[in-house]
């Protein structure tokens, strides 16, 4: 399990579950929401979101994932991450640097944004 700092920042917002909807909702605390538009820096775990063992769209994961087929954490517990560069699949934690967006998408339960431009 990742232990960043951005990690702890992201587990502070509460997550709430509408059954009726089927959509997921975040309440970001003003710490997290006066970091968004700034540099972060973020351990974890890849899964790429486009089948493909050189991504430019993953998931950032602050659990190991167990199974390509299990959901990867909490909502609060993951980050979408879009790089100019592919990267290389791996089993291993990587670090990823860039830009933090706050976003909204209830339906995937994705709140957390990292426009990449280091991932190591």
């Amino acid at each position: 399990m990742a232990h960043d700092a951005l990690w702890a920042k992201f587990l502070k917002c509460k997550v709430g579950y509408n059954e009726k909807s089927g959509m997921y909702s975040i309440t970001v605390t003003p710490e997290l929401k006066a970091m968004a538009g700034q540099p972060v820096v973020a351990s974890g775990w890849v899964m790429p979101l486009d089948g493909s063992d050189q991504t430019k769209h993953f998931l950032l994961t602050r659990r190991t994932p167990v199974c390509m087929f299990c959901p990867p954490g909490e909502p609060n517990e993951v980050a979408e991450v879009v790089t100019l560069r592919p990267v290389a699949w791996t089993d291993k934690q990587v670090t990823v640097i860039g830009l933090l967006s706050l976003i909204n998408n209830g339906e995937k339960g994705m709140f957390f944004r990292i426009d990449a431009y280091s991932v190591k």
